[in-house]
């Protein structure tokens, strides 16, 4: 045996001797048990809170939000892009007469870093585009709507075609 190979042989000894000593030899680690001082603390701390929940007055739209996270997920619970607000949706409900009597098919949504394009009707449209044989033009387009103005200020929102059913999604 080599000088160099005694040497890593002894470290590597030493090294299970003391793994060997500290295993063998060591004390079991000190556990704590809670006292009546400390239990009285936790209790008080937790009726605290308690107090300070009660005294919270909860927001309409948080009590929104409370109700949607009761609600099953989508198929798809991550949506990328803006997420609508209240005020949008409620447009949204608001056309769905004019909705289901209109011609225009949201089928798609494709973004590529700052540029958004919407597929209507099978054809692909950016913002400011006049969508094929209609007076409409796109306004604003978002991930799971797409917002349409015609030529007499008339706003028609198309929410994005359920693939499944082939019926348009509805924003409750």
């Amino acid at each position: 045996m080599s000088r160099r190979e005694k040497i890593i042989l002894s470290i590597t000894l030493c090294a299970v001797g003391y793994a060997a000593a500290t295993f063998l030899f060591s004390r079991a680690p000190k556990t704590t048990s809670f006292t009546e001082s400390s239990d009285t603390m936790i209790q008080e701390f937790v009726m605290e809170v308690a107090q300070g929940l009660a005294a919270y007055d909860i927001t309409e739209t948080e009590l929104i939000i409370l109700k949607k996270t009761q609600l099953p997920w989508s198929r798809q619970p991550f949506v990328s892009g803006p997420i609508p607000l209240a005020a949008t949706a409620a447009r949204a409900v608001e056309t769905a007469t004019a909705l289901e009597n209109a011609e225009f098919k949201f089928n798609g949504y494709v973004e590529f870093g700052t540029k958004r394009m919407a597929i209507i009707n099978d054809a692909e449209y950016e913002e400011g585009d006049q969508v094929e044989k209609s007076t409409f033009t796109v306004v604003n387009i978002l991930s799971n709507q797409v917002e349409l103005k015609n030529l007499e200020n008339e706003t028609i929102i198309i929410p994005l075609l359920d693939m499944d059913d082939g019926q348009h999604t509805r924003f409750n």
